[in-house]
C-alpha cells in the first residue's frame, strides 16, 4: 500500500549523545495512516487520537500491523480516558475529547513511558543482566532466521538492521501475534494471549474514531488492571489494558555496551527501506509472560469465536502446510459462520470488519486477511443464513470432500464416491481430482453466498451450489473415468443422479439435532429394557 512508503521524520540529530538519545513514541511519527482525503503518511500516538475524525484507517503494508496498531491505540485511549463509558461521551461525537488525552501532554512521567529508548530498558522493553544478543530482524515475522520452515541460515543477521520506528512497530505487533517455540536455553519464547492461533474480527467505521468507538470493548473494569507501559506485570490483575498490551515477549533494543552506549549506525532500515541515521542491530531476545490459560483469553473483544451447541466455543485456524488443499480453501466457511455469530449478539453499529485468521506455529507462520460485511439483517434472515452454512457443510461433505484426513480408508458416507468406486475401492483417483478442485469449487460457493448474504434469496442461492457442484462434480468424474466416452458419459450421468438426490434429501445439522437428536438414544433404553425383562 502507498502508506507503508513514506519519508520518516526524526528529530535527533545524527550521531548526537547516542547515550542520550530517545524515541518518543507521543510525538515521533512512525504509525501509518491513510487520511480521509487520500493522503498517506506517518504520524504521532498523539496525532493519531487528535485526529482520529480526519484519519480513515490505520494503513500498515502488513494486516497484522494494522490489527496490532488498532488494538495498540485503543489501549491508550481507554488508559487515557476518565471513564470507560462510550456511549455517553464518544458515541456520535465528532472527534476524541480534548479532556481525555491530556494525560499524554502534562505528566513528564507519562511520557517517558513512551520513550523507546532510555538509559534503562524503554517502551515495552525490560533490560536484563544475561548477555544473549540476536539480531534485531528476529523481531519480525517476515524475516527469514533459522527458525523459519523456509529458511535454513540467518542471512540477514547482524547485516540488515531496523529504524527505530519499525522497531516500535515490530513491539506493538508482539501481544497480538506471536508463537510459543523452543530456541535454546533460556529462550524459550511464549505465545500471545490468545496462542498461536489467534483469529481476530474488527468491525471498522467510516473513519478511525468511528473504529475505535465500534471496537470499544464492554468488558467490565477489573481493579488494578494497567497497561504495559503503567506498571502492569504478571501479577497485576488481567483486564482489558493488561491483555490488549499483554508482554509475549522481553526485548532490549539496541543493548548498551560496557561504555554504556548503544550500538546504533547509520544505514537503511531493511523493513521500510528508508534511511536512518539510528539503526538497530541487534537486541536481546527472552520469553514473556505465561499465559494464564491454554485457551484463547476469554475476555478479548476482538476475537473471532464460533459457538457451538455443545462444548466451548472455537476460534478458526488456518491449517498447517501438511494439511490437503480442501482444508485450506474451506477456511471461508468458518469465518462466515463466526461473523453471523457476532451480528447476532453485538450491539455495533457497523456490519463491515477486519478478519485476521492466523496460525503462527514455531516453524510455521500464515495469515490470511479480508475485509467482510454482513447486510443489516434481522435475527430471522441471520438465522436462516447460518442453516444455509449448515447445509452447505452437509452436502459438501457427502458429495465433493475428498476425505483426506483418512486417504488410506474407503470414504464412509460419501455418496458420490460410493456411486462410482468399483466394491473394495477406495475412490482414490476421484478424491484426488476432488482435492485439487476444492479451490475454485470454494471460491465459487463463497461467491454466491455473499450474494445470498445481500440478497437473501435462498431458493437462488441452493440453486447456484447444485450448479456449482454439478459442473466440478461432471469435471472431476470425467477427468478420472477410464474407458470410452460412453463409459464416461455414463458416470457423469450416475453422478448427477447421486447429486440431485443429496441436493434434494440433505438436511441441515440444525434440522437434524431438533428432530432426531434424542430418537437413537430411545431406541436404545428400550431395547436394553426388553432384553433384561
Amino acid at each position: 500500500m502507498l502508506a507503508g512508503h513514506h519519508t520518516q521524520t526524526h528529530t535527533m540529530a545524527p550521531n548526537a549523545g547516542r547515550e542520550h538519545m530517545n524515541f518518543n513514541l507521543l510525538q515521533e511519527n512512525w504509525i501509518p495512516i491513510l487520511y480521509t482525503n487520500g493522503h498517506p503518511d506517518r504520524v504521532s500516538i498523539r496525532t493519531a487520537l487528535t485526529e482520529a475524525h480526519e484519519i480513515r484507517q490505520i494503513a500498515a503494508s502488513n494486516p497484522m500491523d494494522n490489527v496490532a496498531l488498532l488494538r495498540f491505540l485503543l489501549a491508550v485511549l481507554m488508559w487515557c480516558s476518565p471513564r470507560n463509558d462510550r456511549n455517553t461521551v464518544l458515541h456520535g461525537a465528532d472527534r476524541i475529547p480534548a479532556d481525555w488525552l491530556k494525560k499524554l501532554d502534562t505528566s513528564d512521567q507519562v511520557n517517558q513511558s513512551f520513550v523507546l529508548l532510555r538509559d534503562k530498558g524503554g517502551f515495552c522493553q525490560y533490560p536484563t543482566t544475561a548477555r544473549s544478543d540476536v539480531a534485531v530482524t528476529n523481531l519480525f515475522h517476515e524475516f527469514p532466521s533459522a527458525s523459519n520452515i523456509a529458511h535454513f541460515r540467518h542471512v540477514r543477521d547482524e547485516r540488515d538492521g531496523l529504524c527505530l520506528a519499525c522497531c516500535a512497530l515490530a513491539l506493538v505487533r508482539w501481544p497480538v501475534l506471536a508463537s510459543a517455540g523452543t530456541a535454546g536455553a533460556r529462550q524459550s519464547m511464549t505465545a500471545s494471549i490468545n496462542g498461536n492461533t489467534p483469529a481476530f474480527a474488527i468491525p471498522i467505521g467510516s473513519d478511525l474514531l468511528a473504529t475505535l468507538v465500534q471496537a470499544w470493548p464492554r468488558a467490565k473494569n477489573v481493579d488494578g488492571d494497567l497497561p504495559i507501559w503503567d506498571g502492569a506485570s504478571e501479577e497485576s490483575p488481567l483486564g482489558v489494558l493488561k491483555g490488549l498490551t499483554w508482554l509475549s515477549r522481553r526485548v532490549e533494543l539496541a543493548p548498551a555496551n560496557e561504555c554504556g552506549n548503544r550500538d546504533l549506525h547509520s544505514g537503511q532500515c531493511s523493513h521500510c527501506g528508508e534511511h536512518s541515521d539510528e539503526i538497530v542491530l541487534t537486541i536481546q531476545f527472552r520469553p514473556g509472560w505465561k499465559r494464564p490459560t491454554t485457551g484463547p483469553w476469554a475476555e478479548d473483544p476482538h476475537l473471532l469465536r464460533i459457538s457451538r451447541p455443545k462444548g466451548n466455543p472455537v476460534v478458526p485456524m488456518l491449517p498447517s502446510p501438511n494439511k490437503a488443499l480442501e482444508e485450506h480453501a474451506d477456511m471461508w466457511r468458518s469465518v462466515e459462520a463466526g461473523l453471523l455469530q457476532r451480528c447476532l449478539s453485538a450491539e455495533s453499529a457497523t456490519n463491515h470488519y477486519t478478519v485476521l485468521v492466523s496460525n503462527v506455529q514455531a516453524l510455521y507462520k500464515d495469515i490470511t486477511f479480508a475485509l467482510d460485511a454482513v447486510p443489516d439483517l434481522d435475527q430471522n434472515t441471520i438465522e436462516m443464513l447460518q442453516s444455509q452454512l449448515d447445509w452447505l457443510k452437509t452436502v459438501t461433505w457427502l458429495l465433493v470432500s475428498a476425505r483426506t484426513h483418512k486417504w488410506n480408508d474407503p470414504p464412509k458416507g460419501h455418496a458420490l464416491i460410493e456411486a462410482l468406486r468399483a466394491p473394495n475401492s477406495k475412490g482414490q483417483n476421484i478424491r484426488a481430482a476432488l482435492c485439487a478442485l476444492s479451490l475454485q469449487v470454494n471460491r465459487d460457493l463463497q461467491f454466491h453466498f455473499r450474494k445470498s448474504k445481500s440478497q437473501g434469496v435462498p431458493d437462488a442461492w441452493r440453486r447456484a451450489v447444485a450448479d456449482t457442484l454439478g459442473r466440478h462434480v461432471e469435471q472431476a468424474v470425467r477427468s478420472t473415468t477410464p474407458g470410452s466416452p460412453l463409459r464416461r458419459r455414463e458416470a457423469v450421468a450416475s453422478a448427477q443422479g447421486t447429486l440431485d438426490r443429496v441436493l434434494r434429501n440433505a438436511s441441515t445439522p440444525r434440522d437434524k439435532a431438533s428432530s432426531t437428536e434424542d430418537a437413537p438414544k430411545t431406541v436404545r433404553r428400550r431395547k436394553r429394557k426388553k432384553k433384561s425383562s
